[in-house]
């Protein structure tokens, strides 16, 4: 049996899959959805849009951050 070689994807690559794929569900423009993502904000606002529960100040100030909004 032929073994077919393993694909590997760099750490960027991922961030912009995850990036990619979130934001399309969570409609989030590509640009902020691989910010959250760099920023390890995504997966509190992904969880906070799934669950509709409240979202940590922490959370919005980092998906505030460079957006000149305050929360």
């Amino acid at each position: 049996m032929r073994k077919t070689p393993e694909s590997h994807i760099s750490t960027t690559q991922s961030v912009d899959l995850i990036a990619s794929i979130v934001g399309d569900k969570l409609d989030i423009a590509g640009e902020e959805a691989r910010r959250l993502a760099i920023t390890g904000a995504l997966p509190q606002v992904t969880r906070a849009f799934y669950s509709r529960q409240q979202v940590s100040g922490e959370t919005i100030a980092a998906v505030n951050h460079g957006n000149n909004q305050t929360a």
